[in-house]
This record gives structure tokens, sequence and C-alpha cells, in this order.
């Protein structure tokens, strides 16, 4: 048995992940069927500011893996390590991604680029699906709420237009 089959084995909070090097740390994401485990050794490697993160959430959404708990935590270093991979990943999912997706989704676009993402058609399409999507589902299903906030004060137009239409 190797070291990641034996910290299969442990339990979430048995695991020392600051004690893992970094490709240990990608094994046990994409090995592991707790996503307790997956979460925290992705979270791990994210506070490492590692680019390994950017590729293992590359992983995670070629292969479908994890719950949406890991999906988020992996969208999030996608858009940092890999923006427009995150983008098209966004672009495929976002009729059909768990709430706590969105959220990421969502928190991934800060203010300081919503220039881009108005002046950018493709980009402001984007955020068009979004407010629609959050139209659909109801903004207080959303895991957070109050993330739609953002979406809704910087692209007011878009949501008008989204809650205009029947």
């Amino acid at each position: 048995m190797n070291k990641i089959d034996n910290l299969m084995m442990l339990g979430h909070d048995s695991i020392d992940y600051q004690a893992l090097l970094p490709q240990e740390l990608a094994d046990l994401i994409l090995a592991n069927e707790d996503f307790f485990v997956s979460t925290s050794a992705l979270a791990e490697l994210s506070m490492r500011e590692h680019s390994l993160a950017g590729e293992v959430a590359s992983q995670i959404f070629a292969q479908n893996l994890g719950d949406q708990w890991i999906q988020a935590a992996a969208f999030d270093e996608l858009y940092k390590w890999k923006k427009s991979e995150a983008l098209n990943v966004f672009d495929n999912i976002i009729e059909d991604a768990p709430l706590v997706v969105l959220d990421a989704v969502i928190m991934c676009i800060d203010s300081e680029e919503v220039d881009s993402y108005k002046k950018d058609p493709y980009l402001n399409s984007l955020v068009y699906r979004l407010i629609k999507r959050i139209k659909a589902v109801g903004q207080n299903n959303l895991d957070d709420p109050q993330v739609a906030d953002f979406l809704f004060e910087h692209f007011p137009e878009l949501k008008e237009k989204a809650y205009l239409e029947t």
C-alpha cells in the first residue's frame, strides 16, 4: 500500500495536510472519495499558492469529480490559475451547476474586473446568463444570497433585462 492509500484510510481530522508534499495533496484530492479530505487537501494546496492547484482543479472538472463543495473550491482555483479555462467551464455548466458552484463563480468576479466583463461581449453574455440562472433558481436559494447583490449592483442593466424576460 502506498502513502496515498494509507492516507485515504484515515479520517479527515487525522491527516496532517501541512506535512504533505504538493503532489501528495494533488493525488489525495483526485483519488479520494471522502470529499472532506479532498476539500481540505485542495485548501492546503491553495494556501501554499501552488500552481498544481490549478492543474488539479482542471482535472476535477474534466473528469466531473467530487461533490458540489469540492467543485466550488476547484472553480476558485481554476479561475485563479487558468482563467480562460475557468470561463469555458463556467460557460458549459451555468445552466445546471449546483448553487454553491454559482456562488463560487460570482465570487470570482471581483470589482476590478467589472469593466472588462462589461466591455467584452462574451464575458458580458456569461454574466447575463448567470443573472438569468439566479432569477430561475431564486436569489434566496443560493448558498449565500448576498453574493448576487454584487452582480445586481454592478450589472443593473443585465439584471433588468433578465428580470423583464418571461
